[in-house]
């Protein structure tokens, strides 16, 4: 190997290491669990500014799913207003910023069973929720 051929395959592998988008790693499974963990015990409590603050300041929400999205903060002020509880059934988390919460929800006019998937950025901040029910999983109605 010549010594041009070695400092051209340097300079190629410092050009492909800077062209390269470094990705920031995703909050750990476990981070994340606790994190809907706090965020139901939160919406259990009423407490807007604590689960508010839970959320990236740019998060929307989809509740159900293919209704229009809502900002997460005028999401979170209706419904804990609305004096719902939340009954956390199953939390599970992926390696891809990812987690979801299996849920039966009480409600002043009724019970509702449902699957809420969310999302999270770097710093573990909700980015997104998507709530997955329909009129077959309201009870008492």
């Amino acid at each position: 190997m010549t010594r041009v051929t070695l400092i051209l395959g340097i300079i190629g592998a410092v050009m492909l290491a800077l062209a390269t988008p470094v990705r920031a790693a995703a909050p750990t499974e476990a981070r994340m669990k606790g994190a809907l963990l706090a965020y139901f015990e939160a919406m259990n409590d009423h407490d807007a500014a604590k689960v508010t603050a839970m959320f990236a300041a740019d998060a929307m929400i989809e509740d159900p799913f293919g209704t229009p999205l809502r900002p997460a903060a005028v999401f979170v002020d209706g419904v804990t207003k609305a004096m719902i509880s939340f009954n956390v059934l199953l939390v599970t988390a992926s390696e891809h910023a990812s987690a979801a919460a299996a849920l039966y929800i009480n409600t002043p006019k009724g019970n509702l069973n449902a699957i809420e998937v969310f999302t999270f950025n770097t710093e573990g901040k909700i980015t997104s929720m998507k709530a997955y029910w329909g009129p077959g999983d309201r009870e008492g109605q």
